[in-house]
């Protein structure tokens, strides 16, 4: 059926941007979103927004992979798919820090690391190298009181705070 097909084509996707291959991930993904808005899938096709996002910045496309995530994060919020909150949150952090837009991205950094910690949610392995390396880059580039102020920040910040911060970010 094509809600089990849409699941496998979205893992199958995963496997192959975790391999490295951000071109495959992507034609999977194209499907496997289309099937999962097609069957009224909606934390399916969340979850496949947000993996569209991870493939888009693989291939360095910060304005798709911006725009998925925010999807994904809308999606995420009106069905209370909490775990998924943080991966797009994660996500629009590592395109603003793409954008080399380091406080920004701490404090979004910041509010993902926050909600995954009172959730109990590990970062899955793309999501943790996502994370790792725009904490990085951010630890090059801002002073240490810059940093604390932003983590500060994201740390309290409320889920509607958070959503409004994320597409004012990205833009």
């Amino acid at each position: 059926d094509d809600w089990g097909l849409a699941l496998t084509l979205g893992n199958l996707a995963y496997l192959r941007l975790e391999e490295g291959d951000a071109a495959g991930a992507e034609e999977l993904q194209r499907e496997a979103v289309e099937l999962h808005r097609n069957v009224g899938n909606r934390a399916g096709m969340a979850a496949e927004m947000c993996n569209v996002g991870l493939t888009a910045l693989r291939r360095e496309r910060l304005s798709a992979a911006a725009d998925a995530f925010l999807e994904s994060l809308d999606v995420s919020l009106e069905i209370d798919y909490k775990e998924l909150v943080v991966y797009s949150v994660l996500g629009c952090a590592s395109v603003v820090s793409k954008r080399a837009r380091h406080r920004e991205a701490t404090l979004l950094l910041a509010a993902a690391d926050t909600l995954a910690e009172q959730l109990a949610i590990p970062l899955q392995p793309l999501e943790r190298a996502l994370h790792d390396e725009a904490a990085a880059a951010a630890a090059l580039e801002l002073t240490a009181s810059d940093h604390e102020e932003a983590v500060s920040q994201g740390r309290v910040m409320s889920l509607d705070d958070l959503l409004a911060y994320a597409r004012e970010s990205t833009r």
